[in-house]
């Protein structure tokens, strides 16, 4: 049974490293037919319709007083980080760019926890919060040029990691008797009314309507909807239950060399700084996440 963890544990983290890393193409081209705000509100609502059926299962498990965290969270680090992101990507922040910029989750997890969680970093650690400042100065100051060249849009990236980041520290406050899958669904689909409500008033039916072509830009929702959102959160569950947060975390080192594939496919062109600031970002959140060499495959 050992082995047996062991091999389905690096199923899942290839195949969630796929399936993210796919996601900032996605966005590319969902971007293509429907504006940021659309896209953060269509994605919602079909990411809420498809666990509406599992989150029934959770409904008894939970108090009153769960549903205004599970709605911050959702709010947080679905609905707003997936109008952010569409934001970056609009402006001129490639998705290559924007996946290294998502890498820094770690650090922001980081920042926060020694801010307000009384939270202690060791040596390496801090070392991996200076590569990580590093790498992002680079992202931000350099264009795929290599030209000293300010894109203050790479900020919206930048606000929806830090979406994520707080969300992580909310569910292990507030919801850390819920289960992760629970949690998850739960928060997405309370997101419901509010999404259906942001796609009419997008006018995203009319644009739907209006378009010939939008069936390319809805399967493109469609996927960040179903796979990105519901199917990977599902998928990262399941890692986290077989194996260690540890192993786990390394998803954050394999999302960006999946989306800069798709990025170099699709035509992008990275700087030699736009790839020294990837390097140093994933340098520093190893760095931030070295407190084990082994790979801890939990007996289920």
């Amino acid at each position: 049974m050992q082995q047996q963890h062991r091999t389905l544990a690096w199923i899942l983290l290839i195949s969630l490293s796929f399936i993210w890393g796919t996601s900032f193409i996605m966005i590319k081209k969902s971007l293509l037919f429907f504006s940021p705000y659309q896209l953060g509100f269509l994605r919602v609502t079909i990411s809420s319709l498809a666990f509406l059926p599992l989150s029934i299962f959770y409904l008894k498990s939970i108090t009153k007083k769960d549903y205004l965290h599970l709605f911050i969270t959702g709010f947080l680090g679905v609905l707003l980080s997936g109008v952010l992101f569409p934001i970056a990507q609009n402006n001129g922040v490639s998705s290559s760019i924007t996946s290294v910029l998502n890498a820094t989750y770690p650090i922001f997890v980081m920042i926060l926890g020694l801010l307000f969680f009384q939270e202690t970093i060791n040596k390496n650690q801090f070392l991996g919060l200076l590569l990580g400042f590093l790498g992002i100065s680079f992202l931000i100051l350099f264009n795929a040029k290599g030209e000293l060249k300010w894109n203050y849009f790479a900020i919206f990236a930048l606000l929806a990691v830090l979406c994520n980041a707080v969300c992580a520290h909310w569910i292990k406050i507030y919801l850390k008797n819920i289960s992760a899958l629970g949690s998850s669904s739960l928060s997405i689909v309370l997101l419901l009314p509010l999404a259906m409500v942001g796609v009419f008033a997008t006018d995203t039916p009319k644009v739907i309507q209006s378009n010939a072509n939008v069936s390319q830009g809805v399967l493109f929702v469609t996927y960040l909807s179903i796979f990105a959102t519901a199917l990977g959160t599902w998928l990262y569950t399941k890692l986290l239950q077989i194996s260690s947060p540890i192993f786990a975390s390394s998803v954050a080192y394999l999302i960006p060399i999946v989306s800069i594939f798709w990025g170099v496919y699709d035509g992008e062109i990275l700087s030699f700084w736009q790839i020294l600031g990837f390097l140093a970002v994933v340098s520093g959140v190893y760095l931030l996440n070295k407190k084990k060499k082994e790979i801890q495959i939990i007996e289920a």
